[in-house]
């Protein structure tokens, strides 16, 4: 065989060994790349699932915010009502007619008890409690009483003596009676 004929089975021999090497080379490519896109697939699934399943728990979170504002909107709203409620017991204890406000003021200056001694606090503007009744009141309890300086408050009386205070004024009968009667008002106003 000639030197010419060596170079060219040679040169034959390399590139058959050079393809082979070159379509073992494309297809272990081949597979890294199927694998690859495999792992890329199962990343993708399951940031998907990941995905629905945080957006499911977002909106149940949500829903449950929503309810919880929703009842503090309607408590607040129910509280606001009755407020306005006991607000208006102490405009209508404050609107009774003269006979009947000054016949309470008298109860409540018995149920106080005075002794003797002790100054009547009346409220600023009360035209219908004035020292002319507080005489006659103090005549009927059989004690002495003097007048104070009037306060603001919406009627009723306070009663002092010394650094004692009896808090008849109608906002305090109110609020103390809030405290039994709120029940009710709840059952009466929001059921039914």
């Amino acid at each position: 065989m000639a030197l010419a004929d060596i170079q060219a089975k040679i040169a034959d021999d390399a590139r058959a060994e050079a393809q082979a090497i070159i379509a073992q080379a494309d297809e272990q490519a081949a597979k890294i790349r199927a694998e690859a896109d495999r792992e890329i697939e199962a990343i993708r699934s399951d940031f998907a699932k990941r995905a629905e399943a945080e957006e499911k728990e977002i909106f149940r979170r949500r829903e449950v915010v929503r309810r919880v504002d929703e009842k503090k909107i309607e408590l607040n709203a129910k509280r606001r009502l009755l407020d306005r409620v006991f607000s208006e017991a102490v405009a209508a204890l404050a609107g009774l007619p003269d006979a009947d406000y000054r016949a309470l003021a008298q109860g409540l200056l018995a149920e106080a008890a005075p002794k003797g001694g002790e100054t009547v606090v009346l409220a600023k503007g009360d035209r219908r409690l004035d020292a002319a009744w507080l005489d006659g009141a103090a005549k009927a309890l059989k004690v002495e009483l003097s007048p104070a300086p009037a306060e603001a408050f919406a009627g009723g009386l306070l009663l002092q003596s010394g650094r004692v205070r009896i808090d008849a004024s109608l906002e305090t009968l109110v609020e103390q009676a809030r405290e039994t009667l709120e029940g009710d008002v709840v059952k009466r106003l929001f059921q039914g």
